[in-house]
């Protein structure tokens, strides 16, 4: 079965995809298919990407904790409460 986004690709591109062909989710939306979103590469270079964001929000994640803006509480970080409301638009995504 083929993913939206490949067939969105395919269809964009008037190519066949391969089993090799990754189409990646820039802002990390798979719901968000838009065409401007979507970035194709192949399984190494994605698996590179993907390692990149976590490097980056490691980053964001300490920067956050200093700044006493994230919480770890019982296994699970949070955002302080005043935060809350809102990062909970952006936070649904």
């Amino acid at each position: 079965m083929t993913s939206k986004q490949r067939k969105i690709i395919e269809e964009n591109f008037h190519i066949k995809l391969t089993d090799e062909d990754i189409v990646h989710h820039i802002d990390l939306d798979k719901k968000n298919n838009d065409i401007s979103n979507l970035w194709l590469t192949d399984k190494k270079t994605h698996w590179q990407v993907h390692s990149n964001c976590y490097k980056i929000m490691v980053i964001l994640l300490k920067q956050a904790l200093d700044k006493e803006k994230v919480i770890f509480d019982n296994g699970e970080y949070k955002f302080r409460s005043h935060l809350k409301s809102h990062m909970k638009k952006y936070m649904e995504k």
